[in-house]
């Protein structure tokens, strides 16, 4: 701590922002008995993902896939593991910015119904985050420097 007067102040600022966006994140799921017919039918359900984006009019551009990932289920007897394989479960996580919220209803029941999806879920944001970060620092500094100023005042007064 400082070894002169000074104040503390706090202070607690909400401000609402009608979101212009929603990022909807899932990875599509399959289990099959080889490698060869895990991937053909991981691509057999992004297609049918694709198929589903495109009838919303949602651009390539706007869809990422962030990992694939293959692994192998085997079977388990009595604390023996690495025993036969079982099937191979692979997933593909995508994301997808949505700037017609007006469609996104549509869109997550179409995504929803699809066979393989999981983990469904959605994040409204606004492109102007840093516009409103900036006004709420300049009316935060406004109000803590005449919150501060009149702490001072009032400790003033009373000595």
């Amino acid at each position: 701590m400082p070894d002169f007067p000074f104040v503390i102040v706090t202070e607690r600022l909400d401000k609402k922002a009608k979101p212009d966006y929603v990022k909807i994140q899932f990875n599509l799921l399959v289990y099959e008995g080889s490698s060869e017919k895990a991937v053909e039918s991981l691509s057999r359900s992004a297609i049918q993902m694709l198929e589903v984006l495109e009838k919303y009019e949602i651009s390539a551009r706007k869809i990422k896939s962030t990992k694939i990932d293959k692994n192998a289920k085997r079977a388990r007897k009595d604390g023996f593991f690495n025993l036969d394989i079982l099937d191979y479960e692979v997933t593909q996580d995508f994301s997808v910015e949505v700037e017609n919220l007006s469609k996104y209803p549509e869109i997550m029941n179409g995504l929803f119904e699809l066979d393989g999806v999981q983990n469904l879920d959605a994040f409204f944001e606004t492109k102007k985050k840093k516009e409103y970060q900036d006004e709420m620092i300049a009316e935060f500094s406004q109000k803590s420097a005449r919150k501060g100023r009149n702490s001072c005042r009032s400790s003033s007064t009373k000595s």
